[in-house]
């Protein structure tokens, strides 16, 4: 439970709020779990809220701010996966890194275009792991 400072100066108790989220179109998200599910362990770990997974089902259980903020990272993370990115399972707790520790959106991870040449088409890293290296070789 989370206690709350209110108006008149006593305690709140904020019950923990419990969201299911269904993953449509979505039949194998080992990708989002990870081996062992050490991808789930590490999205426990950043933001503070009980995760489980089942089938095609997420559930996150926690204070109400921080379910949301993790639901939101979840819904940035498919959003990226039906755009096409190629989510692999490091990928996942780079991402989650980048969202729960910097408040980065995943978006402005990813907006990064590199041209090969003129009237060439662009070329965009299609994981964290190449997004990663094209920043470190502009350096």
């Amino acid at each position: 439970m989370t206690s709350v400072k209110g108006n008149d100066l006593s305690d709140r108790v904020v019950p923990p709020v419990r969201v299911e989220e269904i993953i449509d179109g979505e039949v194998d998200l080992s990708w989002l779990f990870g081996l062992r599910d050490v991808n789930i362990r590490a999205l426990k770990e950043l933001s503070a809220v009980e995760v489980a997974a089942r089938g095609n089902k997420v559930v996150l259980e926690g204070p109400p701010a921080e379910v949301e903020r993790a639901r939101h990272f979840l819904q940035q993370l498919l959003a990226m996966r039906r755009k096409g990115f190629l989510v692999q399972e490091d990928d996942v707790r780079y991402a989650a890194r980048a969202f729960f520790r910097r408040g980065q959106d995943l978006d402005k991870v990813f907006e990064e275009i590199v041209f090969v040449a003129p009237n060439k088409k662009h070329i965009t890293p299609k994981n964290f792991s190449q997004k990663r290296y094209l920043h470190a070789i502009g350096k």
